[in-house]
């Protein structure tokens, strides 16, 4: 969430597979220059402690993700200069949780997003624009699905649509199954994009074989979901558990209305769904309010989310049990001693001559 009204944030949340631990991305906007600003920290739910890695300031780590056993996290490295953060400067690492060791696997930079792993850990599934934009809003366009080995040496395109926007993908359990949520495939010409937003309007989460991609019109959409606004706001898959339950949000100003309840008065409300494997869909959340990322535990037991309920930019987060019990707000620590200081193994440079392997 861009222009945010607070000192700190965390972002692109993850939980563990058994949901007794929070990772995320870790930012500070303060002014205490001698804070770690772009790092990747944990919050125990036993405990209700919460600890952030120490990283060199020319790195900065971000969008964490574990592996389905639990023994490993999957992040991403950027550049930070004295302008900030390089954006389109990226590379992927692998940590061993048991020690907090991790190897690069990318030793190349690139324009690389939201990795995350294979069940079996041999493969990470990661998204990539194919250009950067030189106006408008957003940065990036023609957004596809990538997947490379661990090794980081084969890197294969699985979809070319093209997408305006590409949200979360993630394997099945299966690991030969991808699910994803795209908006606007950019592949397609004038009157196939007439026929594709006739057929899916919002409904715009799907399944696809990662050797055997269709094409953006035989495309099924996963969830059907009815439509009671018709614009460019979609269902976006947020996460999976290994019981193929499929959590997801989508606008619910329209769901509230029809129902009777108060929808409330401040722009278009997002709220967490799940799709059991019966084929139900059971709404989690009533937030009244802009839900902006969310995760949810591999064996299905929690769900964390982070909401702008009053709108101005002040993010809040949430934690909930997947049958709706139990909804409790993480409060970050007020003093930066609260913070426990993790030490990274093997603290590694990164090249272009701007990173050492000793802190500053």
């Amino acid at each position: 969430m861009r222009n945010v009204r607070q000192p700190e944030m965390m972002s692109g949340l993850a939980l563990s597979p058994d949901g007794q631990t929070m990772a995320f991305s870790y930012q500070y906007y303060g002014l205490d220059k001698e804070r770690h600003t772009r790092t990747i920290g944990f919050y125990d739910f036993a405990s209700e402690k919460f600890s952030l890695f120490e990283t060199p300031k020319n790195q900065g780590w971000s969008k964490p993700s574990y592996s389905w056993d639990g023994t490993k996290l999957v992040f991403t490295i950027s550049q930070v200069t004295e302008k900030g953060l390089h954006w389109d400067k990226k590379k992927f690492a692998i940590m061993d949780l048991s020690d907090f060791s991790y190897e690069i696997i990318t030793p190349d930079w690139g324009m690389r997003f939201w990795p995350t792993f294979s069940p079996d850990a041999k493969r990470i599934l990661y998204k990539k624009p194919a250009e950067i934009r030189n106006r408008g809003k957003t940065r990036y366009k023609h957004w596809d699905i990538w997947e490379m080995d661990i090794g980081g040496e084969e890197r294969t395109q699985l979809t070319f649509y093209k997408y305006y926007q590409l949200g979360n993908c993630f394997y099945l359990p299966d690991g030969e199954k991808i699910i994803f949520s795209g908006l606007y495939p950019l592949s397609i010409n004038s009157e196939e994009s007439d026929a594709f937003y006739n057929k899916y309007w919002d409904n715009m989460i799907f399944i696809i074989d990662r050797l055997n991609v269709p094409d953006a019109l035989d495309l099924e959409p996963f969830i059907e979901i009815e439509s009671y606004h018709k614009n460019y706001k979609f269902s976006k898959l947020v996460g999976i558990t290994k019981h193929e339950e499929i959590l997801y949000k989508a606008i619910t100003n329209g769901i509230d209305k029809k129902q009777g309840l108060d929808p409330g008065k401040k722009g278009f409300n997002y709220d967490l769904f799940i799709k059991q494997r019966d084929g139900k869909n059971n709404r989690l959340t009533m937030m009244k309010s802009y839900i902006a990322d969310a995760a949810i535990s591999l064996d299905g037991s929690r769900v964390i989310f982070q909401d702008d309920k009053d709108r101005n930019r002040i993010l809040s987060y949430w934690s909930i049990n997947s049958d709706g019990t139990d909804l409790f707000e993480i409060k970050l620590p007020q003093q930066q001693k609260e913070w426990q200081s993790l030490k990274p193994k093997n603290l590694q440079a990164i090249d272009q001559g701007i990173a050492s392997p000793e802190r500053d």
